[in-house]
């Protein structure tokens, strides 16, 4: 009887001692954060169609905007994205937006972080990024 107890309290003692250790919950998502950006063609401002982001590596999401007066906002996951554009309200706009821009490309990518003001251009497969403005110190 002495010697199951003392087994008793020795099996206790070791899964007492195993359960007790944390396990690392390993790296934590990044909050959503708000993006605003403009989209033209020829110095035009581009409506009626839909901006889709699409991520470039790990983790992300991928994020559908409308597209008003050259307009688009959205909440989105920080990181590298690919974009296309997507059939809107307004087809016509659709057709008139080159082909090459209907599917997302590795070569156009942009990056999204807190704040971020996207311009994308389509005739000119140019992108201009706006940082977010600095607190004064």
């Amino acid at each position: 009887m002495r010697r199951a107890l003392c087994w008793l309290l020795m099996s206790c003692v070791i899964l007492g001692t195993g359960c007790s250790r944390r396990i690392d919950p390993g790296p934590t998502n990044p909050e959503p954060v708000e993006i605003t950006g403009k989209l033209t063609r020829a110095g035009k401002p581009v409506s009626g169609v839909t901006i889709f982001f699409q991520t470039t590596g790990q983790g992300g999401t991928q994020a559908a905007m409308p597209v008003k007066n050259g307009e688009f906002k959205g909440v989105i996951m920080p990181g590298t994205y690919t974009y296309s554009i997507q059939e809107g309200d307004d087809p016509k706009a659709f057709e008139a937006i080159p082909k090459q821009y209907y599917q997302g490309d590795l070569n156009r990518t942009v990056e999204v972080s807190a704040g971020a003001r996207l311009e994308i251009k389509l005739d000119l497969s140019l992108i201009h990024i706006s940082e977010p403005p600095r607190p004064e110190r």
